[in-house]
Order: structure tokens, then sequence, then C-alpha cells
């Protein structure tokens, strides 16, 4: 697939407990499946999708697994809001399963970038998750990320220890901000991370 990054896998501790996981793993991110925010998402026959909103982190160079917060800082080249995309409709709640599939991802979608000191405080209440006026799901602060660098610092690591790194142009996805929302054709999501700005996206057939 083309490349397009990285995404924090399994960052709620109840799914971590039950698949006997001491921590997250890192996943990828299928940059075939790429979108900007207000573009269409087509629905393909079959899928059962759902949708989570996240922070996303651009890199504008590689981050060596030594890398210390200020080299870090350098290689980020801006925040934006994102929602992940997952298909479960192959879904079972197996390592092995979830491993494969990068915890069932099916692609992504981010908003505008803005510079790293951008992002909200968790205090802030972000993101706000919605399907027009309805409200889909509250963020939790235990799954928003209270340090980017120390997270970046974290897959950087686990990367290398499997012959892989984060390189320039590279995306990470930086884990569930909220439980995923089903969604289906038809259906238009924005979630508004407040001073970071929003994104959104339309599903279609």
């Amino acid at each position: 697939m083309a490349r397009a990054g990285w995404k924090i896998c399994v960052n709620d501790r109840r799914m971590q407990k039950k698949l006997e996981l001491d921590s997250s793993f890192v996943g990828f991110l299928d940059g075939s499946r790429a979108l900007r925010s207000g573009e269409t998402w087509p629905v393909q026959a079959g899928s059962i999708l759902g949708v989570e909103p996240e922070f996303a982190v651009r890199f504008d160079a590689a981050v060596p697994a030594t890398a210390d917060a200020q080299a870090i800082r350098r290689a980020v080249g801006g925040v934006a809001p994102a929602l992940e995309v997952v298909d479960w409709r192959e879904a079972k709640l197996d390592l092995h399963t979830m491993a494969a599939s990068s915890s069932f991802h099916a692609g992504f979608v981010v908003g505008e970038l803005r510079p790293f000191e951008a992002v909200p405080a968790i205090a802030d209440g972000c993101p706000l998750f919605r399907r027009g006026d309805e409200l889909l799901a509250v963020p939790d602060p235990t799954l928003v990320p209270a340090d980017l660098t120390r997270l970046i610092a974290g897959v950087a690591a686990f990367l290398a220890r499997h012959g892989q790194g984060i390189e320039a142009e590279d995306w990470l996805l930086c884990g569930a901000c909220t439980n995923p929302a089903r969604v289906e054709p038809g259906d238009v999501v924005e979630a508004d991370f407040g001073s970071l700005g929003p994104v959104s996206v339309r599903f279609a057939t």
C-alpha cells in the first residue's frame, strides 16, 4: 500500500487489559485512503464503518529512535485534527487480528495543519464529536495524549525495534480520543478540536 505513516493502536486501558497488553502498539496507515477534511468517503458494499477523532502529527524530517524532545519538535511539521475510519466487517477482538489489521484501519481524514504549540490542553474538552446536531461521543481525558513529544519518542523507539522508523512526510495518528461512532452512507461527521480547528467527512455510496 502507499506509505502514509503510523497510528497508535489500542490506547484504551480496558482493551489493553483484555488483550493482555502493557501498553499501546503501533500500526500502519493506508496512504491510498487518506482524505482531506470535507471530502467524501466512498462506502463499499459490506463495510461496517466507524469513525473516531484523533490528533494527527505531520513530520518534516525523520525521527531517530534516540531523538530527544528538542529534536522531535524540530522534526514535527505541524499538528492537525483528524478522523480515523475503521471497518469492522471482519472484526475479531483478538491481538493477532487487531495487529494484522492495524486495529481495523480503513483510512483517515485530516484537517488543517497548525503549529505544534497549537495543540489544546485536555481541559479544553476536545474534541466535540458530532453528526449534524447529534453529539456522537464525549471526549475521554484519559485517551487524549497529554504529551505528544513523549508519545512520538515512544513510537520512534517501538518502530526501531521492528526495523522501521518515522520518515519525512509521515503522519502519526495519536490514538482515539473517544469511543468510535458507527456511520452509514449519508452521514456527515465532524470533530471540533477548538483552537486546533475542525475536521469533517461525508459518507456516500
